[in-house]
């Protein structure tokens, strides 16, 4: 069941027609309310029940609705000024079916992103290996570098003392 609210008017300056046209009771309120179980039931009844919880599908429908009334009304001398779809109930086991369904799909995302949280830590780790590898070769070549440099300087050490004692 759908609760909705249609808000409508007297075309401005038409009264007196609307009154030729039904007399002086509410027999035009039974036209609008006619008229608006029709556009509700034709738009509606098409929805999807995801579009019930889409709020923009949900718009796109009530707008749907309202240009259907602009339309039947205007014949009728009444304006539907704005459509508004307040309430959606379906049947508690056809609910209960709906949130299954979207439990399990929240479900699937899931491991989904688990999975692909596990395939990222796998590439973090090959990419921390690698980094440390890196670290590891470059502390070794600046070792290196300075024991080179060290026996370098001692070397010119040593030519400089010998030349020393020499003179």
């Amino acid at each position: 069941s759908v609760d909705v609210t249609v808000k409508y008017r007297i075309q401005p300056e038409q009264a007196h027609k609307l009154y030729q046209d039904t007399g002086s009771g509410t027999k035009y309120k039974t036209i609008v309310r006619n008229e608006s179980q029709n556009a509700c039931m034709s738009v509606f009844g098409q929805m999807k029940t995801e579009d019930f919880y889409n709020p923009v599908a949900r718009r796109e429908h009530t707008e749907e609705v309202q240009k259907r009334l602009l339309a039947a009304l205007g014949k009728h001398y009444v304006e539907a000024i704005g459509v508004l779809m307040r309430d959606v109930e379906f049947d508690p086991e056809y609910e209960n079916k709906i949130r299954r369904k979207k439990l399990a799909d929240q479900e699937v995302e899931l491991n989904k992103s688990m999975a692909r949280a596990a395939e990222m830590s796998g590439k973090t780790e090959v990419i921390e290996a690698e980094a440390e590898k890196k670290v590891k070769i470059i502390t070794e070549e600046k070792d290196a570098k300075l024991h080179v440099m060290e026996a370098e300087m001692d070397l010119e050490i040593a030519r400089i003392t010998a030349d020393s004692e020499k003179y």
